[in-house]
């Protein structure tokens, strides 16, 4: 009997330069989404799901609330958006009237696929 043994690769931060080459072999969609993530730490599926934005004229600024169903600890979640995400989501804007990120003007189920 023969033994497989595999071992998982330890992970590392991508430079500015290997994440920039990842990024430019993404289609635009998933590249947009994918940009999105890292500056958030938004999981799949968040991003996958996300609707649109709730204004907050106190903090002169929106954020995005993400419901339980969505996020993997089951609670809802708040994300507030620096600049680059924020630029993300102003060249996706009113390209679906309710999911943020969408391909063929239908919402994406997931961004690990054949893209």
């Amino acid at each position: 009997m023969l033994l497989r043994v595999t071992y998982a690769r330890q992970p590392y931060p991508l430079s500015w330069d290997e994440q920039a080459r990842l990024f430019q072999q993404l289609p635009a969609h998933v590249a947009r989404m994918a940009l999105f993530k890292v500056n958030t730490g938004c999981r799949d599926q968040e991003v996958c799901g996300l609707r649109w934005e709730v204004a907050v004229p106190e903090l002169d600024t929106s954020v995005f609330l993400i419901p339980g169903s969505k996020v993997k600890n089951g609670d809802e979640r708040m994300v507030v958006l620096d600049r680059v995400p924020r630029d993300v989501v102003e060249t996706v804007c009113g390209q679906h009237p309710e999911f943020v990120f969408v391909y063929r003007k239908r919402s994406i189920g997931t961004t690990n696929n054949t893209a």
